[in-house]
């Protein structure tokens, strides 16, 4: 996992069960690894709780590609910081994340 240099604006939905709970509330990857990352989110959330993410501050095409991931643990730093585990992240997602990845690694 690497710490990012500027870290990714992201816009988040809480999935309750089938139901979509809050929306758009505000996030940020701090960390970042090929399968996990560490968000900084708006709440505190449980482990297990299942989120659809956007990215935010990207082009349109990109922020309307949706990405799923569910909370690992609350980080021991504070209550806002989260270990998320990807669950489904289409391409063009992933790669725009790996390329972070390879700039915060030099």
């Amino acid at each position: 996992m690497v710490t990012l240099a500027r870290q990714i604006p992201l816009r988040y939905t809480v999935l309750e069960g089938k139901n979509v709970g809050r929306k758009g509330l505000e996030a940020s990857v701090v960390r970042l690894s090929e399968k996990t990352a560490v968000i900084a989110l708006e709440e505190p959330l449980e482990p297990l709780t299942n989120l659809k993410m956007n990215m935010g501050d990207v082009n349109e095409k990109l922020s309307a590609r949706d990405f799923y991931g569910k909370v690992i643990k609350r980080s021991e730093e504070n209550g806002q910081t989260h270990v998320v585990r990807f669950t489904s992240v289409p391409p063009e997602v992933d790669a725009y994340f790996q390329s972070h990845r390879q700039h915060a690694a030099k």
